[in-house]
């Protein structure tokens, strides 16, 4: 009788653990999040082809879209995502954080430069403004 009621006793024990291990689990299963895409916001005007531009099916592309793209995965970032803003917009949407860089062909002045940073590519009058 006693090693009966040893044996009732241990498999409760044993059957409580696991519950309670299962019941842990779950709970700590279902509150592991995705990890997040790490994504580089892009703003730009896309009037300015071939740089940036809208195609036939509504897609903003061109030469600073696909330079972005690389550039971002270059850096980590798992995507972009394209912000389209008018022209005049760009840098208060930038100076706002709604955006984390501009690809546009955008001249550098002594104004622009005294709060931006600029990296000029190729040689041409098209710059991308980040910070």
């Amino acid at each position: 009788m006693y090693l009966l009621n040893k044996n009732l006793l241990l498999a409760i024990i044993v059957i409580i653990i696991v519950v309670v291990g299962v019941g842990l689990y779950l709970q700590l299963a279902g509150q592991a999040k995705p990890a997040e895409k790490k994504i580089l916001r892009v703003g730009t005007s896309p009037d300015f082809p071939p740089f940036e531009y809208v195609d036939e099916q509504g897609n903003i592309v061109g030469f600073d879209i696909d330079m972005m793209r690389e550039l971002a995965k270059m850096m980590g970032y798992d995507d972009i995502e394209i912000v389209s803003i008018d022209f005049e917009g760009l840098i208060p949407a930038l100076q706002q954080g709604q955006i984390d860089v501009i690809a546009a062909g955008m001249t550098i002045t002594e104004e622009r430069a005294a709060s931006r940073l600029y990296n000029t590519l190729l040689g041409s009058r098209s710059s991308y403004s980040c910070c």
